[in-house]
């Protein structure tokens, strides 16, 4: 499906609220303008340019077994955009390794640890997901500022690549940083 299609669909679909696309053969390009759309699922895709212009309802994207758009000039990562989502509840495997947010004007990135508080946060995030390579030093390093972006966290579920991370890193590093008061996760796929 080419990016004028799934445009088209979306602008055709006015009460649209789950929209999942899975095993695209084409870089999944994206730039969400709907009012009705509650859920993005984008999995098993290669993704490209997502870009979250003026969604009010949505509430969950999910990006599952994606892989990191293979871009002419040497990005390395699939960027992410999040403008307009103030119902934003549940983001989830965020790999900082291939992705890429950008949240207004403010890029969080895999080797970049300065965030400034005040422009790069979303407030209604509850449940965030990461898929962490802890083999790679510059992901580790991103977490703090990565989940300062959300002060709001309930839940933090964090995918680890690398087991022995797990027993000689405790986990609560990262838990109260940042108010994550309910349930932190550490699993190994």
């Amino acid at each position: 499906m080419k990016d004028r299609d799934l445009a088209f669909l979306l602008d055709r679909s006015p009460v649209l609220e789950v929209l999942t696309i899975i095993s695209s053969q084409t870089d999944v390009r994206l730039c969400l303008v709907s009012h009705s759309l509650r859920c993005l699922q984008l999995g098993l895709s290669s993704l490209g340019d997502i870009v979250v212009t003026d969604a009010p309802r949505l509430e969950r994207l999910l990006l599952w077994r994606t892989q990191r758009h293979r871009r002419s000039g040497g990005n390395k990562f699939s960027r992410i955009k999040i403008a307009k989502a103030p119902n934003l509840s549940m983001l989830g495997y965020w790999h900082p390794g291939q992705h890429q947010l950008q949240i207004g004007d403010t890029v969080i990135e895999a080797d970049t640890n300065k965030v400034s508080p005040t422009s790069a946060i979303i407030h209604s995030i509850q449940t965030l997901t990461l898929d962490v390579n802890f083999d790679i030093g510059n992901e580790v390093k991103t977490l703090p500022a990565f989940i300062k972006c959300f002060p709001n966290i309930q839940t933090l579920h964090i995918r680890v690549r690398e087991l022995l991370w797990c027993i000689l890193q405790p986990v609560s590093n990262f838990k109260g940083s940042n108010g994550i008061s309910s349930t932190v996760d550490v699993f190994t796929l």
